[in-house]
Parts: structure tokens; sequence; C-alpha cells
């Protein structure tokens, strides 16, 4: 008797060892597997999405209207920089994402929680983003209606010159508002690669850096792009130049010069070293966006890291 409940323990043993491993087994899968959900998911959603086309259109085909006198001779058409900007912007955006999606597939802790999170946030992205498709679709169709008056009916061109810049505002706005769903999908992301990636241990590489630096510089413009919409529809033209202001201005400034160095460089250039290395102490959106303010609210050491990476950076990237 005492054999057989020796062999019987020995069987229950065995079979909570078996057990033990499958469960681990399913939990890894599962785990696995929603990340794969979520990283298939957005990918799919992504490819779907002409974001290109719509950028092509828009820097081609959405004008500034200026009228510099009381003929049609004096009505000037010019591009409207606001609506390329945040052309540009978004076309910076989502080559980061493009980026930071790959690391979801190495992902083992995503929770389900998580995986829904990242897919709603990218869903409002695109949804955004199809209602500026929409947005844009109206312009063209008021800038149509527009250009034949000012063709044919010039002095009864007013309404129609009046819908014009109406429907720019709304374009430029709402796509500024895409923006900002792609960027809070943005930041999210980079959170879950800090998170889980045990690699990257929450520091970066200067790629992934680069465009944490464009993100944090575009949010903080937001504001003033905002106000000069409703500047253009209190005054019926823009009243400021959209690269006077400093953020944009190095946002173009930076995406133009942000290849002179690599991740590589690092290797060889100890400046370039600790600029990456300083960056990885510090909150890179608020360190690019509202530099002076973020910079007042952190220790002296970290003041001192702030201090270098920013003067890094006017003296390699600024023009």
């Amino acid at each position: 008797m005492s054999k057989f409940w020796t062999v019987l323990l020995k069987i229950l043993i065995v079979l909570s060892f078996i057990c033990i491993v499958v469960f681990v087994g399913i939990a890894i899968f599962n785990n696995q597997n929603i990340s794969y959900e979520a990283y298939n998911h957005i990918i799919a959603a992504h490819n779907k999405t002409d974001f290109k086309g719509l950028q092509t259109k828009i820097v081609s085909n959405v004008k500034n209207l200026s009228i510099e006198g009381s003929t049609q001779a004096d009505v000037r058409w010019y591009t409207d920089y606001y609506a390329t900007y945040i052309s540009d912007a978004i076309d910076e955006l989502n080559d980061g994402i493009d980026y930071y999606i790959d690391y979801l597939v190495f992902e083992e802790g995503l929770t389900k929680g998580e995986q829904d999170k990242l897919i709603n946030l990218y869903n409002k992205y695109i949804s955004s983003f199809k209602g500026s498709n929409k947005a844009y679709v109206s312009y063209m169709q008021a800038y149509e209606s527009c250009l034949d008056r000012i063709q044919n009916h010039f002095g009864d061109a007013d309404f129609a010159i009046a819908n014009l810049r109406s429907k720019a505002v709304y374009l430029v706005k709402g796509y500024a508002g895409c923006y900002e769903r792609g960027s809070e999908f943005f930041k999210y992301l980079v959170s879950m690669v800090n998170k889980y990636n045990l690699s990257s241990s929450g520091l970066h590489s200067y790629t992934g850096q680069s465009y944490m630096i464009k993100v944090g510089l575009v949010d903080y413009s937001l504001e003033f792009v905002y106000d000069n919409m409703d500047k253009k529809i209190l005054e019926q033209t823009y009243v400021e130049n959209v690269k006077n202001n400093a953020l944009v201005d190095s946002f173009y400034d930076y995406t133009k010069n942000a290849g002179k160095y690599g991740d590589d460089d690092s290797v060889v250039n100890s400046n370039f070293k600790q600029f990456i290395n300083n960056l990885n102490c510090l909150n890179i959106y608020e360190w690019a966006g509202n530099t002076v303010d973020y910079t007042a609210t952190l220790s002296e050491e970290l003041q001192a890291k702030s201090n270098y990476a920013k003067n890094f950076f006017n003296s390699n990237f600024k023009e």
C-alpha cells in the first residue's frame, strides 16, 4: 500500500509539473499573440490609409488667397504654408510610428488593456485622418467655385472668397487635430516600448530620439497654428507667416539636418554621444518644445544636461 501511494504521488508531481509548463506556455503564447494582434491591426490600418496621397494633394492644391487691389488682376494665390506644415509634420510622425511599431512584435508582456488602448488610439488617428480627407474635398469644391467666380464674375465673388477662406481654415484645424491624435498614439506607443523592451530600458537611440524631438517641436507649435486660424477668420488673411514661429523654424531646420548624424556616430564622436546620453535623462518632448519652462523645473544636474543638449542642437541642426 505504501508503494502504491508513493507511485501515485510521483505521478501527481509529474502531472503538476506538466500543467505548470503548459500554463506558462499558454500565457507566453497569449501575451505574444496580444502584441502581434495590436501590431497586425495597426499595420493593416496604416497600409490602407493614403497619408502620402493627401500630403501630395495638399502641398500641390491648397492655396492662400490674397487680393492686393480692387481688380481681378490683383488676385494672388500662394502656397498655404500652414496646411503644408501640418502635412509635413504628419509625414515625419508616421515615419516615427513606422520605426517604433516594429517593437510590438517582440513585446511579451503587453496586457489586453494596453493592446486595446493602442488600437483605440490608432483608430482615432485614422478616423481623424478620414475627416481631413473629407475637409480637403470640401475645400477643393470651394476652390473651384471661387476660381470660377473670380475669373468670370469678379464683382460678385465676395461670398465665394469668404467661403474658400473658411474651408481652408476648417481643413488646417482639422488636419492639426488629426496630427494631435497621431501624436497621442505615438507617445503611448513609445511608452509601451519603454515599459517592455528590455534592450531599451527607456534609453533611445538617436534615430528614436529624432522622431521624439520632432513630435515635441510640433506639439508645442500647434497653439500658434490654431491662433492664426482664428485670426484668419477675423481678418481674412494669415496675420503671420508660419515659418516666423521659432518652433516651426526649428522643425524644418532639424528635419533638414537630422541626417548629419546617425546612430553609429555616437561611437566616434564624444560630443554627439554626450548629446544622446543627456537626452535620455530628459523628457525629450518637453525639452524640444518647451525648453525654457521645462529646464527651469529640473535639478541643477539635469539643467546642465538640458543646456548642453540645447547648445549642441542649436550648433549642429539649426540654420
